[in-house]
């Protein structure tokens, strides 16, 4: 199935980042609401968490790694399918295993409709 979103990917050398952007609403999508960037091998790094959003309000921050999207592994997800797990019906659950600080962590994260800040 086609996937509502992009990915903008750069390669630089061995780092690979990820930012999750907006979908056909450009201003708005269903899901959690942070940026994050991946490097591979390691699990994807929130770098910035969206005022007000799903993610915010469940605790999310930026720095935090996203360790598991309803316990499935995120360190050799593919970008669409890390887009395609975290985006989903509003009021549609998702559990978030994080790592902060060397501490593991469960986020439960309730999708809702996010604005996009400029």
């Amino acid at each position: 199935p086609a996937l509502a979103g992009t990915a903008a990917l750069e390669l630089a050398g061995p780092r690979l980042s990820l930012e999750l952007s907006r979908d056909a609403d450009p201003g708005s999508y269903v899901g959690v609401g942070f940026h994050m960037r991946r490097d591979r091998g390691l699990p994807p790094q929130v770098t910035r968490v969206f005022s007000g959003s799903p993610g915010a309000r469940a605790g999310l921050r930026d720095g935090d790694r996203v360790l598991s999207l309803d316990g499935r592994d995120t360190r050799w997800m593919r970008s669409a399918e890390f887009l395609q797990r975290a985006r989903g019906s509003a009021g549609s659950p998702l559990r978030m295993e994080i790592e902060r600080d060397g501490s593991r962590q469960v986020l439960d994260v309730t999708r809702d409709r996010v604005e996009v800040p400029e």
